[in-house]
């Protein structure tokens, strides 16, 4: 569930965009279609927490962390439906070619390396 998600620097919480969404939903549109038309974004959209995330073993070796960006959960949003716009036109219109693995779904860039080390 959304709510987990740890705030951006807006500092707006998941859990209040989750359950405004229908009260936000028409002021978001506006600043997406706006942002996408006039090609800026709101200043808190370009920023991001950069913060340690343990993964494993000893907490105290640096190695054993990963950073993890905490960017606006607006701008993840407007990205998402860019995103998947995109990828609608470059299926309908088949202009990536079969080799081009980055960004596809199920198709992963580790897969196209070991394909063309075994070339």
């Amino acid at each position: 569930m959304c709510t987990c998600m740890a705030a951006g620097p807006d500092e707006l919480p998941a859990r209040i965009l989750h359950n405004l969404s229908q009260e936000l939903a028409d002021m978001l549109c506006f600043i997406f279609q706006h942002s996408y038309d006039n090609s800026d974004l709101p200043r808190d959209w370009s920023v991001a927490i950069v913060v340690p995330a343990y993964k494993k073993y000893q907490r105290d070796n640096p190695v054993n962390y990963q950073t993890i960006s905490l960017t606006c959960l607006e701008y993840k949003a407007m990205e998402h439906i860019v995103l998947s716009h995109d990828n609608k036109h470059l299926n309908t219109f088949n202009i990536l070619t079969c080799s081009q693995y980055g960004f596809k779904k199920v198709f992963l860039c580790e897969t196209q390396l070991i394909l063309a080390s075994d070339n």
